[in-house]
C-alpha cells in the first residue's frame, strides 16, 4: 500500500468510525478494480461484510443516487446492496 493509499484508508476509517460503524481488526482491505472509485472490503465487529468506495476524483460521487436506487429496488422486492452510510 502506498503512502497515499494509507492516507485514504486512515481518512475513510475515521469517517466510518464517526458514523458509528466499528470495523474488525483487519480494517479496510484494498480491492482490485474500480474505474471511478477506490474500492475496499471490510467486516464490522458484528460480522457484516462491507464494500467501501471513495471517488478517484473529488466531487464526482453519485452515492446518494445509488442509495436511493437501492432503496427503491428493495422496496419492489428486487435484491440490491444495502447502503448503510454515505458522505456527500
Amino acid at each position: 500500500m502506498t503512502p497515499a493509499d494509507s492516507q485514504v484508508t486512515a481518512r475513510l476509517t475515521e469517517k466510518i468510525t464517526a458514523a458509528g460503524i466499528t470495523l474488525d481488526r483487519a480494517g479496510l482491505r484494498p480491492c482490485a478494480g474500480g474505474a471511478d472509485n477506490l474500492v475496499f472490503a471490510a467486516r464490522t465487529t458484528d460480522g457484516r461484510d462491507l464494500i467501501v468506495k471513495t471517488p478517484l476524483r473529488p466531487g464526482t460521487s453519485r452515492y446518494g443516487t445509488a442509495a436511493w436506487t437501492a432503496r427503491v429496488l428493495t422496496s419492489h422486492g428486487i435484491p440490491a446492496p444495502q447502503v448503510i452510510w454515505h458522505d456527500t
